[in-house]
């Protein structure tokens, strides 16, 4: 069985398509509608994350997943709607282990898509770029419990819940759990 990781599907990531959507890796030109979801406080909220309101914010975010980026530590897309071009959301694989073929998928869907079912289709086409051309053993995702449409999404895509973290995640002040899912590529266990 090979385990090894495929880093350029991680630093050279492959324009990916779906039934309705088109991912395209992010890059300079896409950073605009990056922002447009990680700036929205309700999206953000959502997922216990600070709002990335600033400038002095965005450039720090944008520097450091550039790095990850660049080093293979994460690999991103912008989620755009095949028919109309319009921006829907952002998903990433993110603390990426090369070592352990080990990697975090996390997504953030503008609020006026959600609950139309494109959060689900855009992370089960990463999933499968995950495990067929990164060849990653295994994908997790850290969800608040509170976050009931991220869970519907992970458990949609058959990832099973591993652990509930007690105040594991400290935001606005105060600190919160985490749900811990994960699925292991099927190709690694035949």
């Amino acid at each position: 069985m090979n385990y090894e990781v495929n880093k350029k599907g991680i630093t050279s990531p492959s324009i990916l398509y779906s039934e309705r959507l088109i991912l395209k890796p992010v890059s300079e030109g896409l950073r605009d509608y990056v922002f447009q979801g990680l700036s929205d406080h309700e999206v953000r909220h959502n997922m216990q994350l600070p709002t990335l309101n600033t400038k002095e914010k965005q450039d720090a975010w944008w520097q450091k997943f550039s790095e990850w980026r660049n080093t293979g530590k994460a690999v991103q897309w912008c989620v755009f709607d095949k028919k109309t071009d319009r921006y829907i959301g952002l998903l990433t694989i993110k603390e990426i282990e090369i070592s352990v073929c080990r990697g975090e998928i996390g997504y953030s869907i503008l609020k006026e898509h959600w609950r139309k079912g494109y959060g689900k289709e855009a992370a089960a086409r990463v999933l499968q770029y995950a495990f067929e051309d990164i060849n990653l053993h295994t994908v997790f995702a850290m969800i608040s419990p509170q976050n009931e449409g991220s869970q519907r999404i992970v458990r949609g895509m058959g990832m099973m819940q591993e652990a509930h973290f007690k105040d594991i995640h400290f935001f606005e002040g105060k600190f919160y759990d985490l749900l811990q899912f994960s699925i292991i590529n099927p190709s690694h266990l035949k």
